[in-house]
C-alpha cells in the first residue's frame, strides 16, 4: 500500500475528513482502474467541487454517505462492457447500486413484496410474522409474539408506505440479506470499511431526497405517530453503532462522487464531476438514459427503478 492510501485509511474516521484528505493531499485520483492519474488542472477542479460538497453538508443541504462492498461481488453483477473494458466503474457511475432483490425476477421473490410499491394486507401480515420470529431487539417483540395483534397490526399499517417502510427498515437492519428493497449505507467511513469490504462508494444525498432513506432521526420523528396508533416503536436499528442510512431501492448514480478502491489504493472519481452544471449538488450528475438501458440489460440485474419528480418510484424490467 502506498503512503498516501495508508494515511487515508489510518487517519480518517468520517467521510468529511476523508474528502478533506483527498482535497488537501496529493493522493492518487483516477477515472478508472486502467487510466492514468488525473492531471493537475483537473485535480484542482475536482478538489474545488469536493470543498463545495463538504460546505453543503455543513449547512445541512445534504448528507455525506458511504457504502462498503466486496469488489468481486459487485464486479460479477456489473458484467457489461460499455465503451471501455472497465465495466465495474462504468457500471457504478451509470446505474449505481441496487437492493439484492433486483437481482431476482418478481416471481422468485420468496415473500409478498414482489415489487417495491407492494404495501397491502399480505405484506403487513408477513412483516408481523418476521418480527414474531426475532428473539431480541430494539422494539417490543412481545407485541408480535401475541397472535391476537396480527390482524390489528395489518389493518393499521397496510397500504401506508411510511409505516411499511418503518418496519421494513428494522427487518433490514436485523438481517441485511432479507429481500426488503433497501440498500445499506452509513455516515461512518469506518463502518463501511468493515466486513472485509474492499470497495467504498462515497455519495451524497440532497435534503430533498431524504424521503428515499430511513435513518435514526426519521425513526425518532415518527415516534409520536406510532404511539397514537398503539404500534410498537422501533427505537433504533438492530445495529445502532453502524449509523445506518437504509436507501430505498437503490443508490442513485447521479450522486456518486467517487469509489475508494482499497485493492488498487486509488480514488476512482466519477468523470461526470467535470461537467459544468449550476445546481449539481441538488440535481446530481446527468445520466444518459440510453446508455443506462443498454448497460443494465447486460448485467445480472433483472429489474430496476426510475424516479419521477423526486418522489415516485417506478419499477421496470430488464429485457
Amino acid at each position: 500500500m502506498d503512503k498516501n492510501s495508508e494515511n487515508i485509511l489510518e487517519n480518517n474516521k468520517t467521510i468529511e475528513t476523508f474528502l478533506t484528505e483527498i482535497r488537501d493531499s496529493d493522493c492518487r485520483l483516477k477515472y478508472s482502474s486502467s487510466s492514468l492519474e488525473i492531471g493537475h488542472e483537473e485535480k484542482k477542479l475536482i478538489k474545488s467541487k469536493i470543498l463545495k460538497l463538504i460546505e453543503s453538508e455543513k449547512k445541512g443541504d445534504c448528507v455525506l454517505l458511504s457504502r462498503g462492498l466486496k469488489k468481486n461481488v459487485i464486479q460479477k453483477r456489473l458484467i457489461s462492457k460499455l465503451n471501455s473494458n472497465d465495466s465495474l466503474y462504468d457500471g457504478l457511475f451509470l446505474v449505481g447500486d441496487k437492493a439484492k432483490n433486483f437481482l431476482k425476477k418478481e416471481s422468485d421473490i420468496p415473500h409478498p413484496i414482489k415489487i417495491i410499491t407492494n404495501t397491502g394486507f399480505e405484506v403487513a401480515n408477513w412483516i408481523f410474522e418476521e418480527y414474531e420470529n426475532i428473539k431480541s431487539g430494539p422494539i417490543n417483540l412481545e407485541y408480535f409474539k401475541n397472535g391476537t395483534n396480527k390482524e390489528k397490526f395489518a389493518k393499521k399499517v397496510k397500504d401506508k408506505t411510511d409505516l411499511i417502510d418503518y418496519y421494513l427498515f428494522g427487518l433490514h437492519t436485523f438481517n441485511s440479506d432479507s429481500l426488503v428493497n433497501f440498500v445499506s449505507s452509513t455516515s461512518s467511513l469506518d463502518v463501511a470499511m468493515n466486513h472485509d469490504n474492499d470497495l467504498i462508494i462515497i455519495f451524497w444525498l440532497p435534503k430533498g431526497y431524504k424521503h428515499l432513506c430511513i435513518y435514526k432521526e426519521k425513526l425518532d420523528a415518527l415516534k409520536g405517530m406510532m404511539k397514537k396508533l398503539n404500534l410498537p416503536i422501533l427505537n433504533n436499528s438492530f445495529h445502532p453503532e453502524e449509523n445506518e442510512y437504509s436507501m430505498k431501492g437503490f443508490i442513485l448514480p447521479h450522486y456518486i462522487l467517487c469509489v475508494f478502491d482499497m485493492k488498487e489504493n486509488a480514488i476512482i472519481i466519477n468523470p461526470r464531476i467535470l461537467e459544468e452544471k449550476n445546481d449539481w449538488i441538488n440535481d446530481g450528475f446527468d445520466i444518459d438514459g440510453i446508455d443506462f438501458r443498454e448497460f443494465i440489460e447486460s448485467t445480472e440485474y433483472k429489474r430496476f427503478l426510475t424516479l419521477t419528480d423526486q418522489t415516485s418510484l417506478n419499477e421496470n424490467y430488464v429485457c
